[in-house]
């Protein structure tokens, strides 16, 4: 069984931060890996913080990193990266594509892992569809 992080960095998505993430967990519970999500706040100022731990309460795979200021997406994603599970066999970085300032939909990008195929449907700003298949 692989052991597979989803690591996103969050910024003032108190509003949003649950549609990413139950679409990714919905995908998971159909799959045989062990996973966790790595949400990193990126030094949110409206709600994020308390959305995340409210998500972790009901989820433990969920693990909330709070920045102590917005460093940026980039910074965020390595930190997640930093913290994800040491002895996992690959990560996946989901982001917040912005088109304008706008998000315009999630980039989902694997590191470290051989042979998966990853879908994403997105319309708007939701996960529609996200699979991770394993062998075709």
């Amino acid at each position: 069984m692989r052991s597979v992080s989803v690591v996103a960095p969050a910024f003032n998505e108190a509003e949003s931060i649950l549609r990413p993430y139950e679409g990714i967990a919905q995908a998971a519970s159909r799959m045989p890996d062990r996973w966790e999500f790595v949400f990193v706040d990126d030094g949110s100022c409206d709600g994020t913080w308390d959305a995340l731990l409210a998500v972790h309460a009901q989820d433990a795979r969920v693990r909330p990193i709070r920045l102590k200021r917005n460093f940026g997406q980039t910074p965020a994603l390595a930190c997640g990266i930093d913290h994800a599970r040491k002895n996992g066999d690959g990560v996946l970085l989901m982001s917040r594509r912005r088109d304008g300032g706008r998000a315009a939909g999630l980039v989902v990008t694997p590191l470290g892992l051989r042979d998966v195929e990853i879908a994403a449907d997105l319309s708007g700003e939701e996960v529609v569809h996200f699979a991770v298949a394993r062998d075709r």
